[in-house]
Formats: structure tokens, sequence, C-alpha cells
């Protein structure tokens, strides 16, 4: 009875587990086991496979001379040369003969061989061998040797600006002297001689020789932050000028996009073309200074036709005579303000003005004769008002 017992015990747990452990399906998603009666389908996202490096087999790179690489994806959906430049960690194996940015733009510092590699999401590139070379002898550059060439006498108008910083300048020449003022043809004068040598750098561009690209392709413009859709509060400097050519009046600007690692030059263009070019720092920094430190005259007075507060006064009333002048300096000065009365010296004030700065400057005039008087303030600046 007791053996009958016991197989019966067996048969209802063979039962149980029939019942109870067989009904369910087991679903994987993910890395993550359930136990449920519907199944759910998630789609996972595509991985890195591989990553590749153009150009793989790069020329021969001078010392201080860049060269740009990309990095492209190819990813486990299929998809392939995805540009991936601005999301792997470059990496130069010997930067004592060429560093590399995190833009994927390498400039060679010394002579010798490194290998460039890319990484990311652990997966890592092959190296592409690099070799610097000593760098040509560039002889005596001529104007013929400019990338561009523009007469100082042709230039119109010229805007200035370092958009990271938020700052400008713009000088305006003025169509009958052909001198230049800030702003507009009648704003403060501009100090050539402060402007020194820079204009002209500016007006040369660099040698010709310092072409890095030319025909640049949109990503390699990117890389010098030079795009092809640049925006201007990702330039270090933006410039545009007016040039007269055959008497049309032609509008350029140049893009000064990115320095190398070690800020030794710039890359700069013309909008109007892909051709990258570099300038030394000192360039940059001559042209910088214009703007944050403008060519105004050190101390250069203004002075304003002068008004009357009426046109007519009786003989012994007080005529007020009133001018404003501007010191258009960059630095504070002291001026003497002299009213003549029909050309002799009726009165003087002493005004000191600071840097770019105004005052109205007020003279009371007392006439014990009747008639037409000339005020002024100097041969150029004058009224007239009648004592009657």
């Amino acid at each position: 009875m007791k053996k009958m017992y016991f197989i019966i015990a067996i048969v209802l747990a063979m039962i149980i587990l029939s019942a109870y452990g067989c009904s369910s399906t087991t679903t994987i998603i993910e890395e993550h086991t359930t136990t449920t009666d519907t199944q759910i389908v998630t789609p996972t996202t595509a991985t890195l496979s591989s990553i590749t490096i153009a150009p793989a087999s790069p020329s021969n790179l001078q010392v201080g001379i860049p060269q740009v690489f990309v990095a492209s994806g190819t990813y486990s959906d299929g998809r392939s040369g995805v540009d991936i430049s601005s999301m792997v960690v470059w990496t130069s194996s010997n930067q004592n003969i060429a560093n590399i940015s995190s833009s994927g733009l390498a400039t060679g510092v010394a002579v010798g061989s490194t290998s460039i590699s890319a990484y990311l999401d652990g997966i890592t590139s092959n190296g592409i061998n690099l070799t610097v070379v000593a760098s040509s002898t560039v002889s005596q550059p001529t104007a013929s040797n400019f990338a561009w060439n523009f007469d100082i006498d042709n230039l119109q108008n010229l805007t200035m600006s370092l958009p990271k910083a938020n700052i400008s300048e713009s000088f305006v020449k003025h169509p009958d002297n052909q001198e230049f003022y800030f702003d507009v043809a009648n704003g403060p004068e501009v100090d050539d001689q402060r402007w020194g040598g820079a204009i002209p750098a500016l007006l040369s561009g660099p040698e010709a020789s310092r072409l890095v690209q030319q025909n640049a392709t949109t990503a390699e413009l990117q890389q010098y932050g030079l795009g092809t859709s640049v925006s201007p509060s990702t330039l270090n400097m933006d410039i545009k000028l007016t040039i007269l050519s055959s008497g049309t009046p032609t509008n350029y600007e140049i893009y000064v996009g990115d320095s190398n690692p070690s800020g030794t030059i710039y890359y700069i263009r013309l909008a109007s073309n892909a051709d990258v070019y570099t300038v030394d720092k000192s360039w940059y920094d001559v042209l910088a200074g214009i703007i944050t430190d403008p060519p105004y005259i050190a101390t250069a007075l203004s002075i304003n036709t002068p008004t009357v507060s009426s046109p007519t006064v009786a003989v012994g009333a007080t005529e007020t005579v009133n001018v404003n002048v501007t010191n258009n300096g960059n630095v504070t000065g002291s001026f003497s303000i002299n009213l003549l009365i029909g050309g002799n010296i009726a009165d003087s004030k002493a005004v000191t003005l600071g840097p770019r700065t105004s005052q109205t400057v007020s003279f009371a005039v007392i006439e014990s004769s009747p008639g037409q008087y000339v005020a002024s303030i100097d041969t150029e600046h004058n009224v007239t008002f009648t004592v009657q």
C-alpha cells in the first residue's frame, strides 16, 4: 500500500509541473529575461563597426604647414562613410613630429614620421603614416605673389569685427578729401599713421606660397573653421570691404577661421572662393589691434556750427552764442575755444575733454551799437545776429 501511495504522489507532482511550469514563453529583450504571455520586440541601436581615415596616404608635410584628416565610420546597420571627424579622439603617436587638433587638423612640428589614428566607442582606426619634412625656402614676395592684391587708393570702406568678442569698427573714405573717418564720412578722422602696415597687409593678403588647400571641400573648410555656410559668430575675425574697380564698387569679405593647435598661424579665405591660406599670428594681432584699440587721432578737436539764443536782440541786451565741440582723439585733451566778433577775439574759454566726448560752450555777448554782427569760433564756423 505504501508503494502505491508513493507512485500516486509522483504522478500528481508531474501533473502540477505540467500545469504551472510549461505554459509560459520566455522572451529576451536586449539583455533582460522576463516571463510573459506576450512577445515584445525592441529594435537595437546600430553600433560603430570600423573607422577609416582620409587621406590614407598623405603627401609629405612641411614643418608649420597643416594637413586635414577626415574620419569616416561604418555602422552595424550597413551605413558607411559617416563623417565622425568631430566625434573621434585624434592621436599623433609622436607629437614632437606633428600634433593634431580635436577637429583632425595636423600640423608639422619637426622633421620625422608619426602615425595618425582616431578612436571612438572602443574602435580604433588603422594608423596613417605622416612624414614631416623641412620647410621649403620661399623667395621674397612681390605684388604678384600675394593671394589677392587691392590698391589702398581704391578702398572705399572697411568693416572689421571680432565676432566672439562682439566688437567691430567701421571706416569710410570721404569722397572729397579721400581721408578715412570712423563710421561715416563726417565722423571722427582716422589717424592713418596708427594704421601702420596693417591695412596694406590686409589688402594684399597672405603670400601666395601660403596656400594650404585649393578648392577645399565643405568638410575640409569646416576643419579650418571656414565652412561654406559659416556663421559670423564662429569666426575669429570677419572683414568686409568695398573696392572701387573700374569705377564700380565691388564688395569683398574675408573670413579668419581657427588657429593651429600652437596658435602660431590662422587660416583665412575670401568668402567668394574655397582657397585656404595661412597667416602668421602677428598678421592677425595687428588687425585685431585696430578693432580693440581704434586708430583715433591722439587729440583732435571738431567744432560744430555755432548758434545764437535769438537772431535779434536789443542794444545792451545779452546775446548767447553756443557751440558744441568734440574731442575725437583717444586721449584727454585741453583746448582753448575762442569767440570772434567781426574777426576779433571777444572771449576765450578753456575746456578739457575726455576721449571722444563733447561739450557745449556758451559765450555771453553784449553790443552797444545797432547793426549786424558775425560771431565765429574759427573762420569756417560762424553765425550772424542783429542788434537793434
